[in-house]
């Protein structure tokens, strides 16, 4: 069976069926009114997923992920984070950085993000917290850009 795959920045008319895939996974859609980017996920020219980046100088912060639950668990999570890392080096990202809970936390790391260790980096971003979809987090994330393109992590295992 042939899928037809795009991951694409969002239009306004995209907005409706961002806030179905948000609602679908029990998230607020509050996150389509900051200043991030927001990027959709469309398979066979359907929407089933969205997230949400926001730039910053060197670093970003992804704000939300989200993949209905009917799409969950064929990679397009991953495929959606990885377009995050492409765009990110495209405007000079040296770090992105993500709140984490429990259950995502080795999805991250498999794609090559780490714990934050710096208490500096990990308060400064705590302070930006309240924009993104997670009230509760277990920990703060990063991915160096250049270690990700300099190793395994770059690509599908």
């Amino acid at each position: 069976m042939f899928i037809l795959l795009c991951i694409r920045k969002a239009v306004s008319s995209d907005y409706n069926k961002v806030e179905d895939v948000l609602k679908s996974v029990g998230f607020s859609t509050k996150y389509l009114e900051d200043n991030s980017q927001i990027l959709v996920v469309e398979v066979d020219e359907n929407i089933v997923g969205a997230g949400g980046i926001t730039i910053d100088n060197e670093n970003a912060l992804i704000r939300f992920l989200a993949i209905s639950p009917e799409h969950q668990r064929q990679l397009l999570g991953d495929t959606l984070v990885r377009a995050f890392i492409n765009y990110s080096d495209r405007r000079n990202v040296k770090k992105i950085y993500v709140f984490a809970y429990d259950e995502i936390t080795n999805f991250f790391k498999r794609i090559g993000f780490k714990p934050v260790k710096d208490s500096i980096v990990k308060a400064s971003l705590e302070k930006q917290k309240f924009n993104t979809c997670l009230s509760k987090y277990n920990e703060v994330f990063e991915l160096d850009i250049d270690d990700f393109f300099n190793n395994k992590s770059c690509c599908h295992k």
